[in-house]
């Protein structure tokens, strides 16, 4: 999920004063605004349904919503019908308390929290009613009779369903192999299962991101120019799949501004620029984006304006 909004004017990283409460790392998703020091937020709104507005519209919080009104009311009516099936109720309570919870959080941004609540509703899709001792024609019982989709398709597309609902579990499994991997220093393996992740997730830059900083490390260690093109293209990929992934702009320009020996072509110090002036636009307090872009705009002979940006941030943040 993509930052949908740019930071307002004024807004600042998180206050110096507020680091010490965080254990072994900053907090980088966070801001605070200038005017009030004492109010912070993240860079997904703690409310799903805000959330869904601001990335859908209209219709997808319409959508939203519905969904969570038919789960409830499909539990009531099967309590309804069958009072001493506990199913249906503790279906609809648990359903009920995450879409609550969604009001004040993004539970719902979290791929086995979705996969709990498919469970539910698959329960509650075809209910067993004892009273009459017959099944739910959506799903019979017995025989699947009165099915239209044979047994074998059912399991099949239930198998699909559930593979693409594990995709981003796998992928997190993927990159703790991929760091476990790393620490033994067996690189091969590491850039492989981070391959794997980045397959499973595609849209997700973070793991685009990863990779190339693997094969950026081996590129300047060992001078190769192919692996640095595959770092290049990586980056390259980063951008392409999360325009909004400013960390990937910083990192193409740092390696092209260091190791431009790496490269047969070497960018033009603008075209560094340039990468460093999209992460400063998409992260206009990062003091990460500012200093690369004071360094890219020194690279590319552009003093006078590099030292600008450099006493402006000074003054903002004295302690960079």
């Amino acid at each position: 999920r993509t930052r949908p909004w740019e930071l307002p004017a004024g807004a600042t990283p998180w206050p110096a004063e507020l680091l010490a409460s965080v254990i072994l790392r900053t907090r980088s998703g966070f801001r605070t605004p200038a005017e009030g020091p004492s109010l912070t937020w993240y860079r997904e709104a703690h409310n799903d349904y805000l959330q869904v507005w601001l990335e859908y519209g209209v219709i997808g919080l319409g959508l939203h919503i519905a969904l969570a009104c038919i789960a409830i009311a499909r539990a009531w009516r099967c309590n309804q019908r069958n009072p001493g099936d506990p199913l249906p109720i503790a279906c609809g309570a648990a359903i009920a308390s995450c879409f609550a919870h969604a009001m004040v959080d993004y539970p719902l941004a979290i791929p086995f929290v979705l996969v709990i609540i498919g469970g539910y509703m698959g329960a509650l899709a075809a209910p067993r009613d004892d009273k009459a001792g017959a099944a739910s024609p959506i799903m019979p019982a017995a025989g699947w009779r009165g099915s239209i989709i044979s047994p074998p398709i059912r399991y099949a597309l239930a198998a699909v369903a559930l593979a693409w609902l594990a995709q981003p579990a796998l992928g997190d499994i993927s990159v703790d192999r991929t760091i476990r991997y790393l620490k033994e220093g067996d690189v091969e393996r590491a850039v492989y299962w981070q391959s794997v992740a980045r397959r499973l997730e595609p849209r997700n830059a973070a793991h685009y991101w990863a990779e190339a900083v693997i094969w950026r490390d081996q590129a300047e260690a060992s001078g190769d120019k192919a692996i640095a093109a595959r770092a290049d293209g990586l980056y390259d990929d980063c951008i392409r799949a999360n325009a909004y992934f400013f960390t990937c702009y910083l990192e193409r320009a740092r390696m092209h501004r260091l190791r431009p020996g790496l490269f047969d072509h070497p960018v033009p110090p603008q075209e560094i620029v340039a990468w460093t002036g999209e992460a400063l636009k998409l992260r206009p307090h990062s003091i990460l984006a500012q200093a690369e872009h004071v360094r890219a705009l020194a690279r590319a002979g552009r003093v006078v304006e590099a030292r600008q940006v450099a006493r402006a941030l000074l003054e903002r943040r004295p302690e960079s």
